[in-house]
């Protein structure tokens, strides 16, 4: 990390394609896609069915724009929902026209290979993790997903967007559950993921938001705010003060700041667009929020 303030765009109005690309042109100079051979674009589709929990495809849209005006090589959307397959969710959420338009690739993350990620369980003892080869060999990754709640470590966003998305689940076995080491490790485990798959880019669709019960069953948040940077853990913080959360409650964004992956302190944050204090708007807290707070580990240096 540089003494420079990390620059996070943040954009508010009624139109879910015009919030995400004013944020990307208030950043634009952050962005270099020069020399790049591969550009996987990692929505959020964790459910197939219900379009809350997932990225809006006008997002998705948004960023193609964005990237298409600038790149002209091999560009991919690459997903692997936890229930169902890609294909049903690239239908059913209208990713499937996208590539005619746009020259795109639609790539079930299921398919490529993997790389061992060394983990911990819930007793802080290794444990391999298998990550898609295909998202980490990718040489720009840029992250689309809405804000939410999660119900192990507070708020999901780029960072468990790209690591968890990025865990094989095939008839070996699913790495996703073993992902989830109680709250101390399954926080360790994102950094730990997050660094072999972490977003070059980072987008917040931040139109509609879910609180309650998140990151699936939770309600509609009205937002109406979009956020981009090249520093994904301060997307993720300045997304989390959006949502009334303070940053230094998520664990994995404390281990990404102390591991050198980004800046999760808001004051050394340049908020660029609308005023931070103006799109804040506090969401309901999970049901198991007060024990999600408990993930310290003594000593944790020694793990990162």
């Amino acid at each position: 990390m540089t003494n420079r303030p990390s620059r996070v765009a943040l954009t508010r109005g009624e139109s879910r394609y015009d919030n995400v690309r004013r944020a990307l042109e208030l950043v634009q100079d952050d962005i270099d896609l020069r020399g790049k051979r591969r550009v996987v674009i990692k929505p959020n589709l964790v459910s197939v069915r219900r379009q809350l929990a997932s990225t809006h495809v006008n997002a998705v849209r948004a960023v193609l724009d964005f990237v298409r005006e600038r790149y002209r090589g091999k560009l991919v959307i690459a997903e692997r929902p936890e229930t169902g397959t890609a294909a049903e969710a690239f239908r059913n959420f209208r990713y499937a026209d996208l590539p005619r338009r746009y020259d795109v690739e639609l790539v079930d993350l299921s398919d490529g290979g993997a790389l061992d990620c060394q983990a911990v369980d819930a007793e802080l003892k290794p444990l391999t993790l298998r990550v898609s080869r295909y998202l980490a060999e990718s040489d720009y990754r840029i992250s689309v997903n809405p804000p939410k709640n999660h119900d192990f470590v507070l708020v999901t966003l780029s960072a468990k967007n790209m690591a968890v998305g990025s865990l094989v689940k095939d008839d070996r076995g699913n790495d996703r559950k073993r992902f989830h080491q109680g709250y101390p490790g399954i926080n360790l485990n994102l950094y730990r993921v997050v660094r072999l798959v972490y977003p070059h880019l980072a987008v917040i669709d931040g139109y509609e938001g879910m609180d309650g019960d998140g990151p699936v069953n939770g309600d509609p948040v009205p937002l109406r705010v979009a956020l981009a940077s090249t520093d994904f853990v301060a997307a993720d913080a300045v997304t989390a003060s959006v949502m009334g959360y303070d940053p230094s409650q998520v664990g994995y964004l404390t281990y990404c700041q102390k591991g050198g992956l980004g800046m999760a302190d808001l004051s050394r944050i340049q908020v660029v667009g609308d005023p931070l204090t103006e799109c804040r708007r506090p969401f309901r807290h999970h049901p198991d929020y007060a024990v999600q707070l408990q993930w310290q580990i003594e000593g944790v240096e020694r793990y990162l």
